[in-house]
């Protein structure tokens, strides 16, 4: 049996799981009400590899026998090699990322060429931040911040401790900040602005109170200044309108980069919608071309692929309905099946949470965290794709039995009616054919229901068909 299906198709729901049925796809036809027999309970797969050879014993004259028992030493060997790596794969998925993982942490002590003990960490922030871009800023604010004693056992935060290196007091960082934007609290007076030319008004207006106080005493009888004071107004009036002028380039920047930050959230969900979508395709695909190829509810191609879909359909329904009412409806057909919906949900919010990540970070080139991400999304859907399979195999069972059931009922109401056929309305006949049998539409559809009350309509029979 295929171990990615984890199911077994067999005619004896009690047999073991080590049995299996040869005829797996029984079809439902006017001559067959035997419902398709499903066997929903997984069995422990036995060992690929048996732990002795103990049952080769007494075949070591045939020729191949020697050659399984090397075999088998040799796959020992290398599973007593990898077990320690088993827990690794479980946990991270992709062994490649442990390897990334191991190369960034022999990155983080780099010896510095010609200076003996002495070591580096910039050969992993360099390399770190290839793989998540923009991770270095996080570190260096975290570094900042981070607490540690100095010299003396005082613990404070590490930029605490390089401002007192550096000779400030790190409790005046706002006198600091604020040292070259003061401004006077007074208000500048037309007399102030008497002598100066007006393009020079909002430059004076943006002097400390200093400056201007010191400005204005340059000022001569005839209330005029000299060309020095002119040349500082000016220096100071094109310095003002280069920091305008940068202050409209960084707001039209951002403005820009949000602008941009919108249409990538845009696309990017999109792409997330267009994934998830894939992703649950190629589950109902995977399971509609394995596990349900193997039941066949009616020779009627159509009928019986959308009484396929109708069973995945449910359980999607039961999974992801946003109406409470339509999702409760579906939890308790389920539940009629023998079906319950334990962590299904949750696996499926994994996937979908985990694709979106990959998608984000593959966007933003961060290696580091793509890969990850996409490894935990592709274990979320080999579980659902399990759950999934055996969720529909056990609702294959479930229908096929209500199948079988009404094709019994249906073989009873021809006999009925074969035995109650007149042709000529007065006397019967024996050995003639049953026009019920000539029925040439798939059972269970409209058009066979259709040709049955037709037939008991022409031969003035009440209740010969089923659902008449």
């Amino acid at each position: 049996m295929d171990n990615e299906q984890q199911t077994d198709v067999s005619t004896d729901a009690s047999s073991g799981a080590a049995e299996s049925s040869a005829d797996i796809s029984p079809d439902v036809t006017p001559n067959e009400a035997s419902a398709p027999q499903v066997e929903t309970e997984e069995a422990a797969a036995p060992p690929l590899v048996p732990e002795t050879d103990d049952d080769l014993q007494g075949q070591e004259n045939n020729p191949h026998v020697q050659a399984v028992k090397q075999l088998r030493g040799e796959l020992r060997e290398r599973d007593r090699e990898f077990k320690p790596w088993k827990e690794v794969v479980s946990t991270i998925g992709d062994p490649t990322i442990a390897k990334d993982y191991y190369e960034l942490m022999e990155a983080l002590r780099t010896p510095i060429e010609g200076q003996p003990n002495e070591y580096t960490t910039r050969n992993f922030i360099e390399k770190l931040d290839s793989m998540s871009p923009g991770i270095a800023n996080e570190l260096f604010f975290d570094l900042v911040s981070y607490e540690i004693p100095d010299d003396k056992g005082r613990v404070d935060r590490m930029d605490r401790h390089m401002m007192r290196n550096w000779g400030l007091d790190p409790d005046r960082i706002e006198d600091y900040r604020n040292i070259d934007t003061i401004r006077a609290s007074g208000a500048v007076t037309a007399d102030d602005l008497s002598g100066i030319p007006e393009r020079f008004h909002e430059a004076f207006r943006a002097l400390s109170s200093a400056q201007r106080d010191d400005f204005l005493l340059q000022k001569d009888t005839n209330g005029n200044y000299s060309l020095a004071s002119m040349e500082y107004l000016q220096d100071k009036s094109e310095a003002l309108e280069a920091r305008q002028w940068r202050e409209q380039q960084a707001q039209s920047q951002q403005q820009a980069a949000e602008q941009q930050q919108q249409a990538f959230e845009a696309q990017l969900q999109t792409q997330i919608v267009e994934d998830i979508t894939t992703k649950a395709q190629s589950i109902r695909d995977s399971i509609l071309q394995k596990s349900l190829s193997q039941v066949t509810f009616s020779s009627d191609p159509i009928q019986d692929e959308i009484a396929k879909e109708g069973m995945l359909a449910l359980i999607e329904q039961a999974v992801h309905s946003p109406f409470p009412y339509q999702k409760q409806a579906a939890v308790a057909t389920l539940k009629k099946a023998g079906i319950e919906l334990n962590g299904l949900a949750q696996e499926v919010n994994v996937l979908e949470q985990k694709r979106a990540e990959y998608l984000r970070y593959t966007a933003e080139k961060d290696v580091l965290r793509a890969r990850p991400a996409e490894a935990a999304a592709t274990i979320a859907e080999q579980r659902i794709l399990t759950w999934m399979n055996d969720y529909a195999l056990r609702l294959a069972k479930a229908n096929g039995q209500r199948v079988a059931e009404a094709q019994s009922q249906q073989n009873g109401q021809l006999s009925a009616a074969t035995a109650r056929y007149v042709p000529s309305g007065t006397q019967a006949q024996n050995g003639s054919t049953n026009p019920y049998e000539q029925n040439p539409h798939p059972v269970g559809s409209q058009e066979y229901y259709a040709f049955n009350r037709k037939l008991d309509r022409e031969y003035k029979i009440t209740g010969a068909s089923m659902f008449s």
